[in-house]
């Protein structure tokens, strides 16, 4: 469990990061950007979701703290990369992902 929270943390900033530096086309995967992370033989895909006001918050616009000024992470995994099993359902979930990037 402690791996997976230094995870998190780590995909956290990364998000912030990311939501900082780029104009994110909220089109795609209906405002839930994707972060495909490994640690060791272990997989993880995490979706991130956020509000308007949690973008100017990081801008600092001046935005008052709210319930939507937070970004939440739901994260899925791990996919072990030794199981045929769990590396199958990676392998569809990252296609239906891409499929989804493609038709956006």
């Amino acid at each position: 469990m402690k791996d997976l929270q230094s995870i998190q943390m780590q995909e956290t900033a990364e998000m912030v990061g990311w939501l900082r530096q780029f104009e994110i086309d909220q089109k795609f995967m209906n405002n839930h950007p994707v972060i495909i992370s490994q640690d060791h033989n272990k997989l993880y895909i995490t979706f991130s979701s956020y509000h308007d006001d949690y973008l100017c918050y990081l801008k600092d616009e001046n935005a008052d703290i709210t319930k939507d000024t937070y970004l939440c992470l739901q994260t899925y995994g791990p996919f072990l990369t030794f199981s045929k099993k769990h590396m199958t359902d990676f392998a569809v979930l990252v296609v239906g992902m891409t499929l989804a990037a493609n038709a956006a």
